[in-house]
């Protein structure tokens, strides 16, 4: 992992999670009043027997070869909580999709705290997948402004009764 940050892989992992959220809060300043709760999914993400790893931010289906066997469009990895990379995947693939990729950690902890993890990585990943869809559209002058609102939206997730449950 130091040598994916060396790399400038965009730092993303649970220590640092709450300066990410401050950062989204510029915009989007109605989350700051979930800040504190937002450090408890934080600090959750902390103590998970899961560590920090690449997380490929941007999992779905139309970024898997043809074979099933391989990813690309690494354009938005973070280091951060694998289980990030199933914002997106979950939209799409529901229990299915969820099962099948816990699966690989069970050697880590029991189901019930993978379970518990993914839960706080799937509503921490709102944060993230807001910056990286940030950086992405300052850094082209020629982005589509149709991709303008996509930061806020995801932020406004976290607004939600139940974030758990982001579409």
């Amino acid at each position: 992992m130091p040598q994916l940050l060396a790399a400038g892989v965009t730092d993303m992992r649970p220590s640092v999670l709450l300066q990410r959220f401050d950062e989204a809060a510029e915009l989007v300043p109605a989350i700051r009043a979930r800040r504190s709760w937002f450090a408890d999914i934080a600090a959750a993400l902390g103590a998970s027997a899961v560590p920090a790893g690449l997380d490929h931010a941007d999992l779905h289906e139309g970024n898997v070869f043809a074979d099933g066997e391989r990813f690309f469009d690494w354009g938005d990895s973070v280091v951060g909580h694998p289980f990030g990379s199933m914002l997106v995947a979950l939209r799409r693939g529901g229990d299915a999709a969820r099962d099948a990729y816990l699966d690989g950690f069970t050697d880590l902890a029991p189901r019930a705290a993978l379970l518990e993890d993914l839960r706080h990585a799937r509503i921490a990943a709102n944060v993230i997948r807001a910056l990286t869809w940030q950086r992405a559209i300052a850094a082209d002058p020629r982005a589509d402004p149709a991709f303008a609102d996509g930061p806020a939206v995801n932020l406004r997730q976290l607004l939600e009764p139940d974030p758990w449950n982001c579409p």
